[in-house]
């Protein structure tokens, strides 16, 4: 099986990445200073967890660590990790280059902590540079195949051609598991690196879309921050060997660093997808909901997920003919048949094209920003940055959830038993 047996599962290995990429603490001479948090008492970082804790506590809320000095605000020593509210961090993206150059930098998980940023009313004038990654895994020869997932990518190629998205090799990156071509496969290491190159150089003003097509799943979280315990995942081709990426990464590598202005639209077609991103704001019949542990960024990103995080999905009869995801192909019909959808019209048509083929997974809607879902549709139409605040904040500790779940509606007929053993190997 070839995406099971080449090598380090993609391009050769990267060099070393260069020391200024990654997450940074600006130096003191170029840091401006921001404004603090309007709070009657000062915050602490707890020194054990980083939890933000209220001036008024003496002990930590997500550990019981004692405060560590009871009449002033906690300031980290540079070995600590810990980062203050108010005090920013920058992350510095690998340059852009042609993707067949591109070499992202090895993820380091971001410190915890809020800072001040500005908010903007102003319209956004687009740049018209318009960047894509499409991403297709049909497993070959592993158990739990699929059969619709490249088909969908080759579906949502042609509808971002129909709206003007470029698709030479510098504006547009496709993963699939039928290419032979090892920077063309879908291992961990060229999604992670695709989705570094995604966002590498984008200004004010473009357009970014990102389409993933294949299995779902959910791990652990040892953070306390997910509402189930469990972090929802994608499954890269040589995820036995390399494991999956989970939601918090996909939000670190392409939407925790992008600036206001960038518009950037996702589609996840996968089990467990509702929060894939972990954006922080889901679209209800009621109006947005605010997760309890937020993670707020100025990039203006919306994703189109397949169902809810404890859902799955289902593989269909492709619009094009052949196999495909039932979400894939259900925003594409929507989108076919009225090119002038509000967003809950769009939601409706996509639910109701579900609905209508026997399917009960719900499709959701959640964004890094809110924004009046009564306007059309666009993908190209650019918010700019309404948070006040970016970076993630522990409001609550929930629970911690020792189990793991592979969704398979799409393989249809596994137990959970079998699904361990299909996937992961025990």
């Amino acid at each position: 099986d070839f995406s099971m047996n080449s090598g380090a599962g993609g391009r050769p290995p990267p060099p070393p990445a260069p020391a200024q990429h990654g997450w940074h603490q600006p130096p003191p001479p170029q840091q401006q200073p921001m404004k603090p948090a309007h709070t009657s008492r000062p915050q602490w970082s707890c020194p054990a967890c980083t939890f933000i804790n209220p001036g008024t506590r003496t002990n930590c809320e997500m550990c019981g660590t004692a405060h560590p000095s009871p009449n002033q605000p906690f300031t980290p020593t540079p070995s600590s990790g810990v980062v203050p509210a108010t005090q920013g961090w920058a992350y510095v993206q690998p340059p852009p280059a042609p993707w067949g150059q591109f070499h992202g930098s090895p993820y380091v998980a971001p410190p915890i902590g809020t800072h001040e940023v500005p908010v903007s009313q102003a319209p956004v004038r687009p740049t018209g540079r318009k960047k894509s990654l499409l991403v297709g895994i049909n497993y070959f020869g592993q158990r739990g195949e699929l059969r619709g997932c490249i088909n969908d990518v080759k579906n949502m190629k042609a509808v971002l051609q129909s709206y003007g998205f470029p698709t030479d090799p510098s504006s547009m990156v496709v993963l699939t598991d039928d290419n032979r071509d090892r920077q063309s496969q879908p291992t961990k290491q060229n999604m992670m690196d695709a989705m570094q190159w995604l966002v590498a150089g984008v200004q004010p003003g473009d357009i970014l879309f990102f389409h993933y097509s294949g299995h779902g799943a959910q791990q652990r979280c040892t953070t306390g921050q997910e509402a189930d315990g469990l972090d929802e995942t994608i499954v890269p081709v040589d995820f036995k060997r390399a494991g999956m990426i989970t939601d918090d990464q996909v939000f670190d590598m392409m939407v925790r660093a992008l600036p206001s202005g960038v518009r950037m639209t996702a589609v996840m077609d996968c089990c467990h997808s509702g929060t894939g991103m972990d954006l922080p704001f889901t679209w209800t019949q009621r109006g947005w909901a605010c997760d309890d542990n937020p993670c707020h960024s100025m990039g203006d990103v919306q994703l189109f997920s397949g169902c809810e995080d404890h859902q799955t999905s289902a593989d269909v009869q492709s619009l094009s003919g052949g196999a495909g995801g039932a979400m894939t192909n259900a925003f594409i019909g929507a989108l076919q048949e009225n090119p002038h959808h509000t967003y809950p019209s769009l939601m409706a048509a996509i639910h109701s094209g579900l609905r209508r083929r026997g399917h009960k997974q719900r499709p959701q809607l959640t964004s890094s920003q809110q924004f009046d879902t009564s306007k059309k549709f666009s993908l190209s139409d650019i918010m700019p940055n309404r948070n006040h605040q970016i970076g993630r904040r522990y409001k609550r500790n929930k629970k911690k959830n020792m189990a793991m779940a592979v969704g398979a509606g799409v393989v249809g007929g596994l137990v959970m038993g079998e699904l361990f053993e299909a996937f992961l190997g025990f």
